[in-house]
């Protein structure tokens, strides 16, 4: 009897554990199950938003160094177009300086000529008046003095002595 009470028992341990098993896979392991999947498809989720925040990112920086190339280029363009226009602005200047100072040069050249000329004439003046005055001395005075001066003019006009 031990014999078939331990049949009995070993029949109504495997009868207990399957409904145990049945009741356990009813209320514990279906809800448990559940909850798993449920947290691994939010973990799924949270990774794919963090991979599309990421490639957002990434995206964005690009975007941000495009950008920032260029405005170093846009700045190095204007910078060039500065220093272009400061260069003509300072050869232009120049330019006109020079022009100014040739203008100078050309007005003080004019003036020294035209004092030359005046002071040419005031030495022929003097010269024929002391030259009239000479001749006065030496002639007499049959001579007119205005035909004298007329003498001597002509005299220097054609030699040129001044």
């Amino acid at each position: 009897m031990s014999n078939l009470l331990s049949g009995w028992t070993f029949i109504f341990t495997i009868i207990n554990f399957i409904i145990l098993y049945l009741v356990l896979k009813r209320f514990l392991f279906k809800p448990v199950t559940a909850y798993m999947e449920k947290r691994t498809n939010s973990i799924k989720e949270s990774i794919k938003k963090a991979e599309d925040a990421n490639r957002e990112a990434e995206n964005l920086k690009m975007e941000y160094d495009k950008k920032l190339n260029e405005s170093a280029i846009q700045a190095d363009m204007i910078i060039r177009e500065a220093k272009e226009k400061a260069r003509k602005e300072y050869d232009e200047i120049i330019k006109e300086a020079r022009r100014e100072a040739e203008n100078i040069k050309a007005r003080g050249l004019e003036e020294i000529e035209k004092q030359r000329e005046q002071m040419m004439k005031e030495i022929k003046k003097e010269a024929s008046a002391l030259i009239f005055a000479a001749v006065e001395k030496l002639i007499d005075a049959n001579i007119d003095s205005e035909k004298n001066r007329k003498l001597v003019e002509k005299f220097l006009n054609e030699s040129d002595v001044a």
